[in-house]
Order: C-alpha cells, then sequence, then structure tokens
C-alpha cells in the first residue's frame, strides 16, 4: 500500500531519471532546513559573541561614526587642496 502511495512516480513523472520525485522533495526540504538553521545560528551567534566580549552595541556604532566623521573632514581638506591646485593650474593656462 505504501509503493502505491509513495511509488517511483509519486508527484508525477520523475525530472531526473531514476531518482524518485519523492526523494528530491525530501533532499531539497532537507537542504532548506539545513541552510535556515545555519543562517539562524549565525545571526544567533555573532549576536552573543558581541555581548560575551562585553562591547556595547551603541559604542561600537558610535566609534563607526567618529571614524567615518574623521573620513570626511580628511576628504574635505583635500578637495580644498585639489580646488586651489586646479585654479592654479586654470590661471598659468590663461596666462
Amino acid at each position: 500500500m505504501v509503493h502505491h502511495f509513495f511509488g517511483p512516480h509519486f508527484l508525477g513523472a520523475p525530472v531526473f531519471p531514476g531518482i524518485p520525485n519523492f526523494v528530491l522533495l525530501l533532499l531539497i526540504i532537507a537542504a532548506f532546513w539545513y541552510f535556515a538553521r545555519k543562517r539562524h545560528q549565525t545571526v544567533d551567534g555573532s549576536l552573543q559573541d558581541s555581548t560575551i566580549q562585553g562591547e556595547d552595541p551603541q559604542r561600537q556604532l558610535r566609534d563607526q561614526n567618529e571614524a567615518l566623521q574623521k573620513e570626511i573632514e580628511y576628504l574635505r581638506r583635500q578637495n580644498e587642496l585639489l580646488q586651489t591646485l586646479l585654479e592654479r593650474q586654470v590661471k598659468r593656462e590663461g596666462n
């Protein structure tokens, strides 16, 4: 009786010859479950690592913000210097 329900033509003709669709369905479900579980563990693990190390997420954000602000200042200074060099070059070529 079980062979009648879950035989080689369960869910139609086989997609890959020699492998019943029911086996493929089980493999797809197992793969999805494995990767979903693995992703969930990775997310939880990263959160646990930051709490174990005792680092405050707000502090990390502040540090990143400060680093970005420093880089913005550096780029502004570079931009000003490049603009003055460009103006000098234009004046030399204009004369």
